[in-house]
């Protein structure tokens, strides 16, 4: 069964098209063909409350990366503060002598 048949202007409708009230809905994801509902509760005890965060893990030879593991969805663009010429200077150090050394930092992003 449905819990809704169409969404109009932001609202949810069930198939006799009486509104759903927003209170009685709760967040749900797919998992395959099926459709699971997650309370509030149960998301907050999944999702871990997280800070922005760049940290430097290591760094090692890129021959120990295998090529698959390095992938669009992977790699992250890093720059400087345009208003901080230090900053980019000490960055473009660092990106030179990764590459020169033929190594790769592994890093840990948090948006």
């Amino acid at each position: 069964k449905q819990w809704y048949q169409r969404r109009v202007r932001g609202r949810y409708h069930l198939a006799d098209g009486s509104e759903v009230d927003p209170d009685c809905m709760s967040k749900g994801y797919s998992y395959g063909k099926n459709f699971v509902p997650i309370s509030k509760t149960d998301n907050n005890l999944i999702r871990r409350p997280t800070e922005k965060e760049l940290k430097l893990i290591c760094t090692t030879k890129r021959r120990n990366v295998r090529r698959e593991e390095i992938s669009a969805r992977n790699v992250s663009v890093l720059m400087a503060p345009l208003d901080d010429l230090s900053k980019g200077q000490g960055l473009t150090a660092f990106a030179i002598a990764l590459h020169e050394l033929e190594m790769v930092a592994i890093c840990r992003y948090i948006y």
